[in-house]
């Protein structure tokens, strides 16, 4: 009788310990799920304030960029404007080059 009552302890507290570990568990998914959306919510934030820095970066050099290039594409016209053409010699040099001489 005796062994029969400390069987039944002990299955009480092995009982009461898988409730524990089952609890322990429960406590510990939800303090990971808890971690895991802070993290997620941090990502997200940093992700959209490096993404939304670059971008303002990319504006910013495209358009200087364009800038620049406009610039250049206006000197060249305003220079290749200002030469002067020499018609005669434009056409003499093409005879020299179509109707080669011996």
């Amino acid at each position: 009788m005796e062994d029969q009552k400390i069987l039944q302890h002990l299955l009480a507290v092995e009982e009461k310990a898988a409730g524990l570990v089952n609890d322990a568990q429960a406590e510990a998914d939800r303090r990971i799920a808890q971690g895991d959306a802070a993290f997620r919510a941090a990502y997200e934030e940093r992700i959209a304030k490096e993404s939304g820095a670059l971008e303002e970066l990319y504006k910013k050099e495209t358009g200087a960029a364009r800038l620049e290039y406009e610039k250049q594409v206006q000197s060249c016209r305003e220079e290749f404007g200002s030469l002067a053409v020499n018609g005669g010699a434009f056409a003499g040099f093409l005879e020299s080059c179509l109707f080669l001489k011996p």
